[in-house]
């Protein structure tokens, strides 16, 4: 691993061979196609909750994403955007999925050949005044359990965001359908639905999960994908009630149609 410049920090993703994805600063850097190093900045730029802030002296280089065999050999996947992207492996022979960007998920094979593009169609819906509070509530809420401060930028408070992103996050099954976590018109503060592909890449519909006061908190898989799992025929998923404990729920998924 060491020898790819891949340590225990930079493992993004198990794969089902036995094999792993690993994020790595850029090996190439000579502005060849595969080269990653335009995503590297100083002072950078980010977005937080979909607001530009700076990040004073930061440096973030870019990331190549390797995939290490079994044989220590590696495998490159291409370039990964800090902070946005988001990976998945999954399906019969199993694939790898990568958004690199807002809209768009790349399927590779587990050799880094690429076999098709998916693209986000649709815009995200607008951030409402009302959608907005409920997700600085959310975010406020979930602080507090954590025992963290209320989040600010230079101890002011955090800038209204402008818009939700395309995908929040992606999910693969067993069967090699790709969800797509994104925002809904709602307005709970909170990505509470999920856009349904078929291995092919065909928009098969969408897939929204019931709001819950009394337990308000939805951690529909995280960046890591950890808290939530598809099956054959059902999605659990995790919920944290208001005073931060953790039950799993599930909910039958019909697929006749």
């Amino acid at each position: 691993m060491s020898l790819h410049g891949a340590g225990a920090e930079s493992l993004r993703l198990p794969l089902p061979d036995g094999s792993f994805l690993a994020g790595v600063p850029d090996r190439t850097a000579d502005e060849s196609p595969g080269d990653c190093s335009h995503l590297a900045a100083r002072g950078l730029s980010w977005a937080l909750m979909g607001s530009p802030l700076r990040a004073e002296g930061v440096t973030v280089h870019g990331e190549e994403l390797l995939r290490i065999d079994d044989a220590y050999a590696a495998h490159s996947f291409g370039c990964a955007r800090p902070y946005r992207t988001h990976l998945a492996a999954g399906g019969d022979p199993p694939l790898v999925y990568i958004s690199n960007d807002h809209v768009e998920i790349r399927q590779r094979s587990l050799d880094g050949t690429l076999v098709r593009i998916i693209r986000r169609t649709t815009e995200p819906p607008p951030v409402t005044d009302k959608a907005w509070e409920a997700e600085l509530a959310h975010r406020t809420r979930n602080r507090e359990m954590d025992g963290w401060p209320p989040r600010t930028v230079d101890g002011e408070p955090i800038p209204r965001r402008e818009k939700y992103p395309a995908i929040e996050s992606i999910l693969v099954d067993a069967d090699g359908y790709v969800w797509v976590r994104e925002w809904s018109a709602s307005e709970s503060g909170i990505p509470d639905q999920w856009s349904v592909f078929s291995p092919e890449g065909r928009w098969l519909g969408v897939l929204s999960f019931p709001p819950d006061p009394a337990a308000p908190d939805l951690n529909l898989c995280e960046r890591t994908g950890s808290n939530c799992r598809v099956g054959k025929d059902y999605f659990l998923v995790v919920r944290r009630d208001e005073l931060g404990r953790e039950r799993v729920e599930g909910y039958r998924v019909r697929r006749d149609g």
